[in-house]
């Protein structure tokens, strides 16, 4: 009996000993061999001229494109009251947005309106000019 207690206690001593040894063995994971995970550094492309526009245009049939290229999110910000676009913001990938004013320009002044066009950390901005009408003919002749 004497000779069993000691047999148990030694197999419970040996096992211990056994699953500590293979559980401090883990080291410091500088042999795993999968790498860490690399930052993406955010992308984001705007091609398309600076939209100009006449003053009588106020449809989106005269529509100017922007092309968005970008490997996260976007948006569009701060546009103007007079401006509108057919889409604020997007996904990864590339899109064509399209930009016209709302209204007619009857001032005798340029409008200018600044788009921003933000994804990630990366921001472009993109101006769109609408040129003045001529609400008092008589100074615009000439």
């Amino acid at each position: 009996m004497k000779k069993n207690v000691f047999l148990s206690v030694m197999a419970i001593g040996m096992a211990t000993a056994l699953s500590v040894s293979f559980v401090s063995c883990g080291g410091d994971g500088s042999n795993d061999p999968t790498p860490d995970p690399v930052a993406t550094e955010t992308t984001l492309t705007v091609s398309g001229v600076d939209a100009k526009f006449d003053a009588n245009v106020s449809s989106m049939s005269m529509a100017q494109e922007l092309t968005i290229e970008s490997n996260t999110a976007w948006g569009i910000a701060d546009i103007p009251s007079w401006i509108d676009v057919d889409r604020r913001n997007g996904s990864a990938g590339k899109a064509t947005v399209k930009v016209w004013p709302n209204s007619e320009n009857s001032s005798d002044t340029e409008r200018r309106g600044t788009l921003v066009i933000q994804a990630g950390d990366k921001t472009i901005e993109k101006t769109v000019y609408q040129r003045p009408g001529c609400p008092h003919k008589p100074r615009c002749i000439g």
